[in-house]
């Protein structure tokens, strides 16, 4: 022990995370019978780099999971990352950019690709900082919100939702970015306060007849380029100067006399007035104009006066169709444009100058849109009952409990949950609609029986491999290295913590036999080069080469077996190849046996106009040329519900990023499958977070674990305070008042940041955090290692005299003395940490070592 030197944090905090990490100290025994002490990590998106806020959060986890642990409790935290939808697809929009790519000019598939190939570095990056840190969380049980289990888990629960009514689709106004056309949530727009204008324009007043009486209608709007999707003008009923419009029309300035609404019908340019308690007669001139296709609020109104919504943008704020003249302007050279028009035939009134907040996407930068589109939604209220109730009875417990009022106050004003995102990263929305007669299906891997048909069918709906697959892509996919478990390929991640069985079907030696029993092949008979040109081989080589793959007409053929075969599966193939040649063309030749004899004839003895020679000819018999054959792909079989057709097309929209974080809690423990971890490990004990999330992620874990588990995800939720710095002001790097923890832990040490955080996070209120309260207690650190190599070195040369029994010691008072504070400090902060009080756990510390252990019993 005389060899201890000075205290080096660097090496003495990797040194022993490397040694906790080989003995697998962090995990849990399945087969252990105490009871359990489990959190689930709130998962870290993979774009960040860990800010204080993290280490915060880190640090209140890790003190209560090692306490746990060391009470003997079978613990487990379980750490994971979120795929992070729109930031995840964001980053990598803007390295294309730098490099002059543009997304949609890539396409979906390919920038999909580029995502895969920078995810895992971000996520390891993220991952050594959290090691850093000394987070004693179970690593061999990490978890991805995109990984194959969890993507099965969030298909899973969305085809129950589905099924038992509490998915749907509607209109709705969202947060519509038009520059990444896509919507965004109210959390992802920023609000500035900038100059602008209030233009109030005159509305003319028409009789019966549509003709203008002269009386005039005042509205003021700052986006004068929306009243082009007017459809109505609303006062307040009580409003004595409005009484006598109420009811009465008025003709909407610059607009087509026609314009179509959002479900193809007419709408006159002929507005109604109507009477809305909405409506402030306070506030301006008291008369709103009613855009529902372009203001959430307006979208509100025109629900309850049956409006019709003419939507007058795209997706790319340029006004459409029913901007009449000003259609293929952007939004803003349309505001201008209306303006001087306006202004030319007099019904500019007056301009005024105001500092208004302007929606922008935190992403992007653009102006946000309210947007009128179709999305997705999941009907929450029904949901929110036994989320209200698990809270109202305390079976969930809220720390501190002032944040208990603030959960129940918005789950009891809960509105439907719009779940739909118009991205390319995340969970597909696994809904397929059928081509040939409209209706929707949702699909899981339900429909399959066999486990390697299941396991196929998730890797497709992952966007793994293609639904016409060959067996190279699926054997790649396979037996390649597992993104989230490194040490295993995917078909072992699938068979260990997906379905937690064997697959023995898709081994190597047994797949070959698999694929030929349980998929129709699918011939290729062309080339890459070929699949878009006027050279591309068509529908009836295709078909006689699929009827003969699949064992339907026997090696060597006549026209007869053909026109037999193709009309006994002939919807079946149409349907296939409708997909698979993106339309059939001169399906006509397989409609008798003289046209199929002729046909197969001149594609024999190169009568073909091509010259093509697809088959040889045995007497009476034809047989295929192999040569030709290039490829074989294997077929999923998926069809409509409605009306048996294969001619489906999934769903473009993804699911919105909470979704499958509300799943977090029992999605990583194995569900849909009843694992032992979901047996051992459900409902967990703790969850620790920032208040700005409690409506976003916490309610949707609580709603959905009680709704797929029947039980609560957590029993107490612990609400961290914010950081802040030493003056009380929030961190941002505009002001330059940051403080990294990865700085502070390669500059004073892990130990040092983390005490120093636990000694400040007070139950509800803000920490004042500087550098030089970390650099007060990297001392502490000091004073430990001090002490302790003090202790160890005057006891090195009786070692093998030391007595461990205390009552066989003839103890001094001094000795009883700080026996006795010992017996005390302990009491006090076990008090302290079951009661979430991390500032007295740690101050506890600090008081018993420092000045009674240190400053009196040692020195």
């Amino acid at each position: 022990m005389s060899s201890l030197g000075e205290y080096n944090h660097k090496e003495i905090e990797s040194k022993w995370y490397e040694k906790w990490l080989k003995e697998k100290l962090f995990t849990p025994n399945l087969d252990k019978d105490t009871e359990p002490f489990v959190v689930v990590m709130p998962p870290p998106n993979v774009t960040g780099f860990l800010h204080i806020g993290h280490a915060l959060n880190m640090t209140l986890q890790d003190i209560s999971i090692r306490y746990n642990r060391m009470k003997g409790k079978n613990t487990l935290w379980l750490p994971g990352f979120d795929h992070a939808g729109i930031a995840t697809q964001w980053v990598v929009t803007k390295q294309l950019e730098s490099e002059g790519i543009n997304k949609f000019d890539l396409g979906r598939e390919k920038f999909i690709e580029r995502i895969w190939q920078w995810v895992p570095k971000a996520r390891d990056t993220i991952k050594k900082q959290i090691q850093t840190l000394g987070a004693s969380c179970d690593w061999s049980r990490q978890r991805f919100t995109l990984d194959e289990g969890f993507a099965r888990a969030v298909r899973e629960a969305f085809y129950k939702l589905y099924k038992e009514g509490y998915i749907f689709k509607a209109p709705y106004i969202v947060n519509w970015d038009p520059k990444d056309r896509t919507a965004i949530s109210d959390l992802e727009v920023e609000y500035k306060e900038e100059k602008g204008n209030l233009w109030y324009i005159k509305y003319p007043v028409v009789d019966d007849n549509g003709k203008e009486t002269g009386e005039y209608v005042i509205v003021a709007t700052t986006r004068p380029e929306t009243m082009l999707g007017d459809t109505a003008v609303a006062v307040n009923p009580n409003d004595e100067r409005y009484k006598h419009l109420i009811g009465k029309k008025l003709k909407l300035p610059l607009s087509k006399e026609i314009r179509i609404d959002f479900y193809g019908k007419e709408v006159s340019n002929l507005l109604p007035i109507v009477a809305d308690d909405y409506v402030d007669p306070e506030f301006g001139t008291g008369v709103v104009k009613i855009t529902p296709a372009h203001d959430p609020n307006d979208f509100e109104v025109g629900k309850r006066h049956n409006l019709p919504m003419v939507v007058i943008m795209d997706e790319s704020a340029t006004m459409n169709e029913n901007a009449g003249k000003y259609k293929g302007l952007d939004r803003y050279e349309a505001r201008k444009k209306i303006v001087e028009d306006l202004e030319k035939i007099g019904l500019l009134l007056k301009v005024e100058e105001l500092i208004h907040n302007v929606g922008h996407s935190q992403r992007s930068g653009a102006v946000v849109e309210p947007y009128l589109s179709v999305q997705w939604f999941v009907d929450t209220k029904k949901l929110a009952k036994d989320a209200i109730k698990v809270v109202e009875n305390e079976d969930i417990k809220f720390i501190p409990k002032q944040w208990e009022k603030t959960y129940l106050n918005w789950m009891y004003e809960i509105r439907e949950w719009c779940i739909s995102r118009q991205i390319w990263w995340g969970h597909r929305i696994p809904v397929w609609y059928c081509k040939s007669c409209g209706a929707e299906n949702t699909l899981s891997d339900e429909i399959f029986k066999k486990l390697g048909q299941k396991t196929i069918f998730n890797i497709f709906a992952d966007t793994r491999i293609p639904q016409f697959f060959t067996k190279q892509q699926l054997k790649d996919y396979l037996y390649s290295k597992n993104f989230t478990h490194s040490d295993k390929t995917n078909l072992e991640f699938y068979e260990k913590v997906v379905f937690n069985k064997e697959i023995p079907e898709l081994y190597e030696e047994n797949i070959d036999k698999f694929l030929s029993e349980n998929y129709l092949k699918i011939p290729v008979l062309n080339t890459e080069n070929e699949e878009n040109s006027k050279n591309k081989i068509g529908f009836v080589p295709h078909v006689i080469y699929f009827l003969r793959l699949n064992n339907l007409v026997p090696e060597e053929f006549t026209e007869e077996d053909i026109f037999n075969a193709y009309h006994k599966y002939k919807q079946k193939i149409k349907d296939i190849f409708t997909i698979y040649l993106n339309g059939i063309k001169r399906e006509e030749v397989l409609e008798n046996t003289e046209s199929i004899k002729d046909w197969l004839n001149e594609h024999t003895y190169g009568g073909c106009k091509k010259g093509r020679i697809s088959f040889e000819e045995n007497g009476e018999k034809y047989k295929l040329k192999e040569d030709k054959l290039l490829n074989i792909k294997y077929f999923i079989d998926l069809k409509c519900d409605k009306c048996g057709s294969r001619n489906l097309k999934q769903e473009e929209d993804v699911l919105d990023t909470w979704f499958s974080s509300g799943l977090w809690p029992f999605g990583t423990l194995g569900w849909p499958t009843e694992t032992k971890d979901l047996q051992k490990f459900y409902p967990t004990s703790l969850l620790i977070t920032g208040f700005d999330i409690i409506f976003f992620w916490v309610a949707r874990m609580i709603m959905m674990g009680m709704h797929f588990m029947k039980q609560k995800p957590f029993s107490d939720v612990y609400i961290h305070a914010l950081v802040r710095d030493e003056k009380g002001q929030k961190m941002s790097k505009t002001k330059g008042n940051v403080i990294d923890p990865l700085d502070m832990s390669e500059k004073y040490g892990a130990d040092s940041l983390r005490f120093t955080l636990a000694a400040l996070a007070a139950q509800g209120r803000d920490i004042r955090l500087s550098e030089k309260r970390i650099e007060g207690y990297k001392h502490f650190a000091n004073k430990i290692w001090n002490a302790s190599k003090y202790v160890l070195q005057n006891i090195e040369n009786f070692e093998e005299s030391l007595e461990t029994d205390v009552s066989k010691l003839n103890l001094s008072y001094e000795d009883k003395w700080i026996l006795s504070k010992l017996q005390k400090t302990i009491e006090k902060l076990e008090n302290a940490i079951v009661s979430y009080k991390y500032n007295d756990y740690a101050n506890g510390i600090y008081d018993f070592f420092w000045h009674e252990y240190c400053d009196w019993y040692l020195e």
